[in-house]
Protein backbone atom coordinates (compact mmCIF):
# COMPACT_ATOMS: atom_id res chain seq x y z
CA UNK A 1 0.00 0.00 0.00
CA UNK A 2 2.70 2.09 0.89
CA UNK A 3 4.26 1.98 -3.04
CA UNK A 4 0.65 2.40 -4.07
CA UNK A 5 0.22 5.36 -2.67
CA UNK A 6 3.59 6.86 -3.96
CA UNK A 7 2.84 5.22 -7.03
CA UNK A 8 6.12 3.93 -7.05
CA UNK A 9 6.96 2.18 -10.90
CA UNK A 10 8.67 -1.34 -9.30
CA UNK A 11 11.39 -3.17 -11.52
CA UNK A 12 10.18 -6.52 -12.74
CA UNK A 13 12.17 -8.56 -10.68
CA UNK A 14 10.75 -6.27 -7.78
CA UNK A 15 7.34 -7.03 -9.49
CA UNK A 16 8.13 -10.82 -9.30
CA UNK A 17 9.29 -10.83 -5.32
CA UNK A 18 6.17 -9.50 -4.40
CA UNK A 19 3.80 -11.78 -6.58
CA UNK A 20 5.71 -14.89 -5.27
CA UNK A 21 5.34 -13.93 -1.41
CA UNK A 22 1.86 -13.53 -2.44
CA UNK A 23 1.41 -16.61 -3.44
CA UNK A 24 3.29 -18.21 -1.26
CA UNK A 25 1.00 -16.40 1.55
CA UNK A 26 -2.29 -17.42 -0.13
CA UNK A 27 -2.96 -13.63 -1.02
CA UNK A 28 -3.75 -13.74 -4.76
CA UNK A 29 -5.68 -10.54 -4.62
CA UNK A 30 -2.71 -8.93 -3.88
CA UNK A 31 -0.63 -10.04 -6.60
CA UNK A 32 -3.71 -9.29 -8.89
CA UNK A 33 -3.29 -5.62 -7.12
CA UNK A 34 0.64 -5.77 -7.46
CA UNK A 35 -0.04 -6.77 -11.18
CA UNK A 36 -2.37 -4.51 -12.18
CA UNK A 37 -0.40 -1.43 -11.02
CA UNK A 38 2.92 -2.52 -12.66
CA UNK A 39 2.40 -4.93 -15.62
CA UNK A 40 0.35 -3.18 -18.03
CA UNK A 41 3.62 -0.24 -17.63
CA UNK A 42 6.07 -3.03 -18.93
CA UNK A 43 7.52 -3.75 -21.72
CA UNK A 44 7.16 -6.83 -23.51
CA UNK A 45 10.75 -8.16 -22.53
CA UNK A 46 9.79 -7.39 -18.44
CA UNK A 47 6.36 -9.01 -18.78
CA UNK A 48 8.41 -12.00 -19.78
CA UNK A 49 10.84 -11.71 -17.16
CA UNK A 50 7.17 -11.63 -14.90
CA UNK A 51 5.67 -14.84 -17.41
CA UNK A 52 8.61 -16.64 -16.90
CA UNK A 53 8.69 -16.67 -13.05
CA UNK A 54 5.04 -17.12 -12.87
CA UNK A 55 5.56 -20.17 -15.12
CA UNK A 56 8.40 -21.39 -13.40
CA UNK A 57 6.78 -20.92 -9.51
CA UNK A 58 3.45 -23.00 -11.61
CA UNK A 59 5.02 -25.85 -12.61
CA UNK A 60 7.30 -26.21 -9.30
CA UNK A 61 5.95 -29.70 -7.68
CA UNK A 62 7.16 -28.37 -4.38
CA UNK A 63 3.76 -25.72 -4.76
CA UNK A 64 0.45 -26.95 -3.82
CA UNK A 65 -1.97 -27.53 -6.19
CA UNK A 66 -4.48 -25.29 -5.08
CA UNK A 67 -1.66 -22.33 -5.02
CA UNK A 68 -0.37 -23.07 -8.83
CA UNK A 69 -4.09 -23.45 -9.66
CA UNK A 70 -4.57 -19.72 -8.54
CA UNK A 71 -1.08 -18.82 -10.05
CA UNK A 72 -2.37 -20.04 -13.39
CA UNK A 73 -5.46 -18.09 -12.92
CA UNK A 74 -3.93 -14.90 -12.63
CA UNK A 75 -1.38 -15.88 -15.72
CA UNK A 76 -4.45 -15.93 -17.61
CA UNK A 77 -5.92 -12.85 -16.66
CA UNK A 78 -2.69 -11.06 -16.95
CA UNK A 79 -0.73 -12.14 -19.70
CA UNK A 80 -2.95 -13.21 -23.16
CA UNK A 81 0.41 -13.02 -24.69
CA UNK A 82 1.07 -16.40 -23.24
CA UNK A 83 2.41 -19.10 -26.06
CA UNK A 84 0.72 -22.31 -26.97
CA UNK A 85 4.08 -23.96 -25.75
CA UNK A 86 3.67 -22.41 -22.40
CA UNK A 87 -0.02 -23.58 -22.02
CA UNK A 88 0.83 -27.01 -22.92
CA UNK A 89 3.54 -27.44 -20.63
CA UNK A 90 0.84 -26.08 -17.55
CA UNK A 91 -1.96 -28.68 -18.67
CA UNK A 92 1.00 -31.06 -18.58
CA UNK A 93 1.85 -30.32 -15.20
CA UNK A 94 -1.87 -30.42 -13.97
CA UNK A 95 -1.67 -33.97 -15.52
CA UNK A 96 1.67 -35.02 -13.64
CA UNK A 97 -0.21 -33.57 -10.58
CA UNK A 98 -3.13 -35.89 -11.15
CA UNK A 99 -5.50 -33.49 -11.73
CA UNK A 100 -6.74 -34.14 -15.42
CA UNK A 101 -10.11 -31.58 -15.20
CA UNK A 102 -7.81 -28.96 -14.14
CA UNK A 103 -5.75 -29.70 -17.11
CA UNK A 104 -8.80 -29.89 -19.64
CA UNK A 105 -9.76 -26.42 -18.46
CA UNK A 106 -6.39 -25.07 -19.42
CA UNK A 107 -6.43 -26.76 -23.15
CA UNK A 108 -10.67 -25.42 -22.76
CA UNK A 109 -9.14 -21.85 -21.99
CA UNK A 110 -6.57 -21.97 -25.10
CA UNK A 111 -9.61 -23.43 -27.36
CA UNK A 112 -11.57 -20.32 -26.22
CA UNK A 113 -8.81 -17.67 -26.79
CA UNK A 114 -9.24 -15.10 -29.70
CA UNK A 115 -5.63 -15.41 -31.09
CA UNK A 116 -5.00 -18.74 -33.22
CA UNK A 117 -1.80 -18.63 -32.44
CA UNK A 118 -2.75 -19.73 -28.77
CA UNK A 119 -5.59 -22.19 -29.62
CA UNK A 120 -4.76 -25.79 -29.86
CA UNK A 121 -2.94 -27.76 -32.52
CA UNK A 122 -2.86 -31.48 -33.98
CA UNK A 123 -0.57 -32.08 -31.38
CA UNK A 124 -1.87 -29.85 -28.54
CA UNK A 125 -5.01 -32.14 -28.63
CA UNK A 126 -2.82 -35.35 -29.19
CA UNK A 127 -1.14 -34.00 -25.98
CA UNK A 128 -4.15 -34.01 -23.91
CA UNK A 129 -5.64 -36.79 -25.05
CA UNK A 130 -2.17 -38.61 -23.87
CA UNK A 131 -2.65 -37.05 -20.85
CA UNK A 132 -6.04 -38.22 -20.13
CA UNK A 133 -4.84 -42.22 -21.04
CA UNK A 134 -2.92 -41.11 -18.30
CA UNK A 135 -5.05 -40.00 -16.09
CA UNK A 136 -8.28 -40.64 -17.02
CA UNK A 137 -11.40 -38.80 -16.13
CA UNK A 138 -14.58 -39.66 -18.25
CA UNK A 139 -16.08 -36.83 -17.91
CA UNK A 140 -12.97 -34.77 -19.41
CA UNK A 141 -12.44 -36.57 -22.56
CA UNK A 142 -15.59 -36.13 -23.36
CA UNK A 143 -15.43 -32.12 -23.34
CA UNK A 144 -11.99 -32.63 -25.21
CA UNK A 145 -13.50 -34.79 -27.62
CA UNK A 146 -17.18 -32.28 -27.86
CA UNK A 147 -13.92 -29.39 -28.59
CA UNK A 148 -12.68 -31.66 -31.36
CA UNK A 149 -16.20 -31.90 -33.09
CA UNK A 150 -16.86 -28.39 -33.46
CA UNK A 151 -12.67 -27.66 -34.08
CA UNK A 152 -13.24 -27.09 -37.88
CA UNK A 153 -9.24 -26.14 -38.23
CA UNK A 154 -8.43 -29.76 -37.08
CA UNK A 155 -7.89 -32.38 -39.43
CA UNK A 156 -8.37 -36.07 -37.98
CA UNK A 157 -5.28 -38.29 -38.15
CA UNK A 158 -4.04 -42.06 -37.12
CA UNK A 159 -2.10 -40.44 -34.20
CA UNK A 160 -5.48 -38.42 -33.00
CA UNK A 161 -7.71 -41.43 -33.67
CA UNK A 162 -5.07 -43.22 -31.48
CA UNK A 163 -4.88 -40.14 -28.39
CA UNK A 164 -8.45 -40.83 -28.31
CA UNK A 165 -8.79 -44.44 -28.10
CA UNK A 166 -6.11 -44.13 -25.42
CA UNK A 167 -7.99 -41.68 -23.36
CA UNK A 168 -11.52 -43.42 -23.58
CA UNK A 169 -9.89 -46.79 -22.91
CA UNK A 170 -8.40 -45.56 -19.66
CA UNK A 171 -12.09 -44.44 -19.04
CA UNK A 172 -12.97 -48.17 -19.55
CA UNK A 173 -14.68 -46.81 -22.49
Amino acid sequence: SHVERREVELEPESVVALCLMFLKNDKAHEVIDTLSLHVKQFSMEDRQVVLDSLLKYCQDRDVSTARAWDCYNILRQFFPETSREERVALMENFFGRKRADMACYIFGHMRAHDNDAMRPDLATYVACLEGLGACPDAESVQMVHNMFKMDTKIQPTTKLYNAFMLAYTACDE
